[in-house]
């Protein structure tokens, strides 16, 4: 198993999802993919961005250290699909949910937002749902 990359982001030349390392600059907001070292001294390295991607700050999501029940890692701001035991988890009338992860600051962690309500997410079945809903059309 690999390890996450930090952040998300969707480029903003072709729309397509990056991860890497979150950077703003000059007004502009990058997600870094790929890096370079050298050590040029035998003791001390120095580190260089080599693939910046520059995406739109909107999208951008941080990594919270979870994966849905499917094994998808989980960024703030994605999709999602969820039930828990208030939704009738474990019983013949459990229902589904849709929202969205994000930070709860009062909570000091990670929850679903569906309208004014916040879920917890600890304690959620959780299935990531596609960037573009236009994938759910159709039966796909």
């Amino acid at each position: 198993m690999s390890k996450p990359m930090p952040y998300r982001g969707k480029c903003k030349d072709n729309g397509e999802l990056v991860y890497g390392w979150f950077l703003e600059k000059d007004g502009k907001s990058y997600i870094i993919s790929d890096f370079e070292t050298d050590c040029y001294d035998g003791e001390n390295t120095d580190l260089y961005a080599t693939v910046w991607n520059e995406v739109d700050p909107e999208t951008v999501g941080q990594y919270i250290g979870r994966t849905d029940d499917n094994g998808v890692e989980l960024y703030s701001g994605m999709r999602v699909k969820f039930t828990n035991l208030i939704l009738g988890r474990f019983s013949d009338k459990e229902q589904w949910a849709e929202g969205t992860v994000f930070y709860d600051e009062k909570m000091s962690g990670y929850t679903i937002k569906q309208g004014d309500a916040g879920w917890n997410l600890q304690h959620s079945a959780v299935v990531a749902l596609p960037d573009n809903p236009e994938l759910l059309e159709g039966g796909q």
